[in-house]
């Protein structure tokens, strides 16, 4: 192991910075790098096996953002059909991190068992998937358009990274399910 000198850094951290951290994996005090990842966050790897032993205060993940509307509204939902909206993040500490529609499964599996969520008026909801930042600017980054009918639930999915997507199976819905159980149901299913 490399040896440290004194001087504290606690942020912002770099790209290329180094700093000691306590390995998962290896289970030991060891020297890792910051690293740039493909979706902007700072992490600090291992230097010793390669996984992932922080992040960069300045980089925690951003929190995901879930609206869910009342109708088929396309690309921009009418702002009076919204029904409810689940903002959290959900960060696997020493795994790689999650692929969007798995995170938002998770944050929507924690919303599910702790809060009440409307159930469905009508035929369509609309979903919009985005990323919070600076506590006033959306990211979308994937919407949903979901059918439901006698009993059963159909999606197309966007996305601006996303090729469109349709489910190719209906996936059964209780009378009893919230918009939130079903959505999640939906990106469950997804291969």
């Amino acid at each position: 192991m490399a040896k440290h000198d004194r001087t504290v850094n606690v942020g912002p951290y770099e790209a290329g910075d180094s700093r000691a951290a306590v390995c998962p994996h290896c289970e030991i005090l060891v020297d890792s790098t910051f690293v740039s990842q493909e979706d902007g966050l700072l992490v600090a790897v291992c230097d010793v096996c390669g996984q992932l032993v922080g992040i960069a205060s300045q980089s925690q993940p951003l929190e995901l953002r879930i609206e869910f509307y009342e109708g088929g509204h396309g690309a921009i939902p009418d702002e009076s059909a919204l029904m409810c909206v689940v903002e959290g993040y959900c960060f696997p500490y020493g795994r790689p991190l999650f692929e969007l529609f798995e995170e938002a499964v998770r944050v929507l599996d924690l919303c599910r068992d702790k809060y009440a969520a409307p159930n469905m008026v009508g035929t369509f909801l609309t979903v919009r998937i985005s990323r919070k930042w600076r506590e006033t600017v959306n990211t979308l980054l994937a919407r949903l358009d979901v059918r439901i009918a006698n009993g059963m639930a159909e999606a197309r999915i966007f996305g601006a990274t996303l090729p469109q997507y349709e489910t190719n199976r209906s996936l059964v819905v209780d009378e009893d399910h919230n918009v939130v159980t079903i959505v999640a149901d939906i990106l469950r299913s997804l291969p």
